[in-house]
């Protein structure tokens, strides 16, 4: 997976762990972006809200228009979230064949596919 994301342009913003407990710190929760100087500010809050800690980012909001470059914001609404039913989907997909992909706008429409 890490070289997909890496075929495809894409930097991971997060730097801290975002899960801690007494014997373990990970970083659970992912910000990628192909244009990091979008981004003002990352933040990992230190307070749980779940058994994890909320990641939060401000994004620039003038900027120049790039030719080319996606106008809208994708984001998943997660208040119906099934943990179980996304585990069972992960299990069966195919992320290996993004690796294939060179162009990074088509292995990004191959993993909304997938």
């Amino acid at each position: 997976m890490e070289n997909a994301v890496l075929n495809m342009g894409l930097t991971q913003l997060i730097k801290c762990p975002t899960r801690v407990t007494r014997s373990t710190s990970s970083i659970i929760d992912h910000l990628y972006t192909t244009r990091p100087e979008l981004i003002a500010e990352v933040n990992v809050a230190n307070y749980c809200l779940s058994d994890h800690f909320p990641v939060l980012f401000t994004r620039t909001l003038k900027t120049k228009q790039v030719k080319g470059c996606h106008e809208h914001i994708k984001y998943r609404y997660f208040k119906h979230f099934n943990e179980e039913k996304f585990r069972e989907d992960l299990l069966v997909s195919e992320f290996n064949s993004i690796e294939q992909i060179k162009e990074p706008e088509k292995g990004l429409c191959m993993l909304y596919d997938i």
